[in-house]
């Protein structure tokens, strides 16, 4: 698959998933990171889907995955975990996971890294 066609499906895999199809947007998402498994940024997004599946296990073993390539920390997989756990049903891991988030967020000076993730991690229908 050329470069063109994973991020084509990448884009639409995250149109859709952003206007409330999500069985949709996984497919697409899938077969994105199937074709560039090692790209952070399909990854991601593979874990956003999986969670709007609610398939949190699944969503967390990718999160582990980008996790273990990365040198730097990434405050956006930290709020992606803490809605995976809160998905499971583990309210209080997933409270130290968010907060995390904002240490982290925090010491790397971001200003910003509650955009995209944070609104692409809110459940469909809550203010963004």
């Amino acid at each position: 698959m050329t470069a063109a066609a994973k991020d084509l499906l990448h884009v639409l895999g995250y149109l859709y998933l952003r206007y409330g199809q999500h069985r949709r947007a996984l497919a697409l998402i899938q077969l994105a990171a199937a074709a560039a498994p090692d790209d952070p940024g399909v990854m991601k997004s593979l874990a956003l889907a999986l969670i709007m599946n609610n398939e949190a296990d699944d969503a967390l073993e990718v999160i582990r995955k980008v996790e273990a390539g990365r040198l730097a920390p990434a405050p956006e997989l930290r709020l992606l975990e803490s809605r995976a756990l809160l998905l499971k049903g583990e309210t209080a891991a997933a409270r130290r996971c968010f907060r995390r988030f904002v240490d982290q967020r925090k010491d790397i000076g971001d200003d910003d890294s509650l955009g995209v993730a944070a609104r692409a991690a809110a459940p469909v229908g809550e203010p963004r």
